[in-house]
C-alpha cells in the first residue's frame, strides 16, 4: 500500500516544487528584465526630448544659430579626437545607446528643414 501512494506522492511533490520553481524564475524575471532595459529607455526618451527642444528653438526663428553652435561643438570634437590619435576612443553601439543626447550629425540632420525654409508638419 505503501508504494501505491508513495509514487504519485512523490509525482505531486516534484509538480508542485517545478510550479514553485518556475513562478520564481518568473517572477524574478520580470523584476531583472525592466531593470536591464530601463536605462536604454530613459537615455531614447532623452534624446527624442532633445530633437524636440531643438525643434521647438528652429520654431522659434533659432535654426541658424542653432546649426552654427552644433557645427562648432562638432568640430571641437572632432578635433579633440584627431589630438588624441588613433588610440581614442570613439563611442560604440552601445555608448550611443546609452547617452542621453543625440550626436551633433542626428541634430544637424533633423534641423536641416528648418535650415532650408521648409520646416516640417
Amino acid at each position: 500500500m505503501a508504494r501505491v501512494i508513495s509514487l504519485p506522492a512523490t509525482g505531486i511533490l516534484v509538480l508542485l516544487f517545478g510550479c514553485g520553481l518556475l513562478a520564481f524564475v518568473a517572477a524574478a524575471w520580470m523584476v531583472v528584465l525592466p531593470m536591464a532595459v530601463a536605462p536604454y529607455l530613459l537615455a531614447l526618451v532623452n534624446r527624442r526630448s532633445e530633437l524636440r527642444a531643438d525643434a521647438h528653438a528652429a520654431d522659434l526663428g533659432f535654426a541658424h544659430p542653432l546649426a552654427g553652435v552644433l557645427h562648432t561643438m562638432r568640430a571641437h570634437e572632432e578635433a579633440s579626437y584627431a589630438a588624441a590619435g588613433p588610440q581614442a576612443r570613439r563611442t560604440g553601439g552601445l555608448a550611443k545607446l546609452l547617452s542621453s543626447h543625440p550626436d551633433y550629425a542626428d541634430r544637424l540632420q533633423h534641423l536641416q528643414p528648418y535650415l532650408d525654409g521648409r520646416p516640417p508638419r
